[in-house]
């Protein structure tokens, strides 16, 4: 949020100065290093192609926030790619399951596998109703995502499956992440 505010300031200054009605900027991931100061850079450079690509009505676009567009501007077989979306878009969720021995994320993915009915996950998990609800509310605060919106159903599923696809072999004991 505050890159997006200083981008516009910027846009700001720089369009009536050099006569640029639309003007498109781009914002990369945060480099903390020269050496991830290029990949900043290509980043913020996809999120312009892709915004000019796709008709993105946004002139100031952030990277991290297009989602499965990511995918069109980048070589998919790069699994660095890839493991970076699922990290943007669930890797809170990763680290609480982590840190609490807990299972959120089997929540997550039986949610929306049941096309997001409490009732037929509270069935297939053998949970209570009120369970079911009570962990997706959790998930939706912690990942800031509406799962009533096709793009934030699509993203977190995207990124459950790289996941899954990703994972080491020797972690994949439980049984969320064996294909049922």
């Amino acid at each position: 949020e505050q890159g997006r505010k200083v981008c516009q300031r910027i846009r700001k200054a720089v369009e009536p100065i050099y006569y640029v009605a639309d003007m498109a900027i781009g914002i990369g991931r945060i480099a903390n290093s020269l050496l991830s100061l290029r990949s900043s850079y290509e980043a913020a450079s996809k999120a312009i192609w892709i915004a000019e690509k796709y008709a993105i009505p946004d002139k100031i676009v952030d990277y991290r926030d297009l989602g499965f567009f990511r995918f069109l501007a980048t070589d998919i077989a790069t699994n660095t790619e890839a493991l970076q979306f699922c990290h943007d878009v669930m890797g809170k969720l990763i680290e609480f399951d982590k840190k609490h021995h807990n299972d959120l994320q089997a929540t997550l993915y039986m949610f929306l596998e049941q096309n997001c009915s409490y009732i037929n996950t509270a069935k297939m998990m053998h949970m209570h109703v009120h369970t079911v609800q009570y962990r997706i509310k959790k998930i939706k605060k912690m990942l800031f995502v509406d799962l009533d919106q096709m793009e934030g159903r699509t993203n977190l599923w995207m990124a459950l499956k790289i996941y899954k696809y990703f994972k080491n072999p020797e972690e994949r004991g439980d049984e969320f992440w064996h294909e049922r």
